[in-house]
């Protein structure tokens, strides 16, 4: 949660990192992690909409600019909207190991996940609780407790499930 990042600011993703976690291979892919190998090319992941990845695993959504055809639209992927974030099997919220490796983590203004990310963490638990992550976080209280709703829960539960055929099919 305190590990630091740029963040998603316009001119960072434009100039330094053009989107790496959105494109796959060593240095990128949020979206690869939810459908990489999901039993095949081409198969269709729901989550407010269907995105049919290419055999490569690039989001049709990409632009050429760098950015996300999809930001601020309903329709944006959950894994994407709420990335780099993930609970852990023992439910603990954490940074995908991943994303230590893409070009924001410690580059540009720094900013721990918890604000470079905010509103990702919104996302995940509603203004008010993310504040209270934040403080927390913030403060270092190290293993604190948060609140999502069930169906927040489920949604995660259901994209860690996909990440597990994900790494069973290409393995």
């Amino acid at each position: 949660m305190r590990q630091p990042f740029d963040g998603c600011e316009e001119g960072f993703v434009r100039d330094v990192c053009h989107g790496a976690c959105c494109v796959p291979g060593p240095k990128g892919g949020a979206l690869e992690r939810i459908t990489i190998a999901m039993i095949g090319a081409g198969t269709h992941y729901r989550s407010g909409a269907d995105i049919v990845m290419s055999r490569e695993c690039l989001c049709p959504h990409f632009t050429a600019d760098y950015h996300c055809g999809m930001h601020g639209s309903p329709d944006k992927p959950w894994d994407c909207v709420v990335a780099p974030f993930t609970l852990s099997s023992n439910n603990l919220l954490g940074v995908y190991n991943r994303y230590r490796l893409l070009p924001c983590f410690k580059a540009g203004r720094a900013l721990p996940a918890y604000e470079a990310f905010r509103t990702s963490l919104v996302t995940l638990f509603g203004e008010a609780e993310a504040d209270r992550v934040s403080f927390l976080a913030a403060t270092g209280t190290g293993i604190f407790e948060a609140q999502i709703t069930e169906e927040v829960y489920r949604t995660v539960a259901l994209v860690k499930e996909i990440e597990g055929i994900g790494r069973r099919v290409t393995s």
